[in-house]
């Protein structure tokens, strides 16, 4: 099964053979939407909800486990590497997936998060970029400190261990391809 998830706290169970949608869940209340997942588990996902809260959900029964505050805003990404939750909003959080509390606080908010097994990457907003940059204008010329950076992180502690930029633009998702990342 696939399991797709909404803005509206909507979970929807997906048949991979018969690609007809098996089962939906209404999991949030309403104004709150799910912003991100992350696989726990062989039967858990932690949901980031818009609200800042973390929510456990149980695949194997498809209900909510505990609830708790992260963020005072949403949760904007979010990934899980061992033992580690890195989730991601005004701050970067990595907590400790056993006990659910934080381990280390980072100053970072990262727009996308990806762990390739190894480290967590982090897709990092840079603070001086132009409306123009934002926008994708092909006519702005970008300096090299106005590329939008990849953090590659040690997955405990939040060290950045490398720094890469080369994206003229945000930087909005990645992921596993063929031991690259993508």
């Amino acid at each position: 099964s696939v399991l797709s998830f909404d803005t509206s706290g909507a979970i929807l169970v997906w048949n991979t053979t018969s690609y007809k949608c098996e089962k939906a869940v209404q999991v949030t209340y309403s104004n709150v939407g799910i912003c991100c997942v992350a696989r726990i588990d062989e039967n858990t996902v932690w949901l980031g909800l818009s609200t800042g809260d973390l929510q456990e959900f149980k695949l194997d029964t498809l209900e909510l486990g505990a609830t708790w505050h992260a963020h005072k805003r949403r949760i904007a990404a979010m990934t899980s590497l061992n033992e580690h939750v890195w989730t991601s909003s005004d701050e970067t959080i990595v907590w400790n997936k056993a006990t659910r509390s934080p381990m280390v606080t980072l100053k970072p908010r990262y727009l996308s998060l990806f762990a390739d097994g190894a480290f967590v990457w982090g897709a990092l907003l840079q603070s001086n970029m132009s409306m123009a940059a934002l926008s994708g204008s092909p006519n702005v010329q970008l300096t090299s400190d106005q590329l939008q950076p990849l953090h590659v992180c040690e997955p405990q502690t939040g060290e950045v261990l490398q720094v890469l930029a080369y994206h003229r633009d945000l930087i909005s998702a990645m992921c596993l391809f063929k031991e690259s990342v993508w």
